[in-house]
């Protein structure tokens, strides 16, 4: 069956906010019944402590119906806050420089991964090292932000100082993803997903 994570990167916020930033975050998402205040096992990743659904879960997504996991008990269904430097990586989906148009399908008809997504790879492990996180353009050879190859909404990557980390939820809603920007004081979100 697996596990389904979706995170939304704050992909311009510093590292001296982010702590400061993922509490305020934590606690507009209580007040609303989003998340429950406290902290359970509900989310992987080693030994981290997650928030479960609350009642108000279903204002994330616009799907119909019950909240499925919520519903259901799933052990691990809940949101990971994570106030340091993180990569999110999703299903692939093509890239192109916002800079001259060049388009990359980053999955070959074969199912092979494009040259271009082993240099973004590698930009993302230098990235999470400490590295600038840029990658120069095959066509124009600008260098171009990771976080500037794809729409943010359901991205194939996201790097950032602040991580929300959504595990077994329903889609998130547009809507909801631009409200939480708005409670993060306009800071951009990036949206990657994908299942393991």
């Amino acid at each position: 069956m697996g596990n389904y994570y979706q995170a939304l990167i704050a992909v311009d916020a510093s590292e001296s906010e982010a702590s400061s930033l993922g509490d305020r975050a934590v606690a507009w998402l209580v007040a609303r019944g989003i998340v429950a205040a406290e902290l359970t096992d509900c989310v992987l990743g080693g030994e981290r402590l997650g928030r479960r659904p609350g009642p108000g879960c279903a204002l994330t997504t616009d799907e119909d119906g019950p909240f499925a996991p919520y519903n259901h008990g799933f052990r691990i269904c809940g949101l990971d806050v994570a106030p340091c430097r993180s990569v999110t990586v999703g299903w692939p989906a093509p890239a192109a420089c916002p800079r001259c148009g060049w388009t990359d399908p980053i999955e070959g008809d074969g199912g092979e991964l494009t040259d271009q997504w082993w240099r973004i790879a590698d930009a993302l492990g230098e990235w999470h090292k400490g590295g600038p996180g840029l990658v120069d353009c095959p066509s124009c050879v600008l260098p171009v932000g990771l976080n500037d190859w794809q729409p943010d909404f359901l991205a194939s990557w996201a790097v950032g100082q602040l991580a929300f980390t959504f595990w077994n939820w329903p889609v998130l809603a547009k809507s909801f993803i631009a409200d939480f920007s708005q409670a993060l004081g306009g800071h951009r979100l990036r949206h990657a997903s994908f299942k393991i």
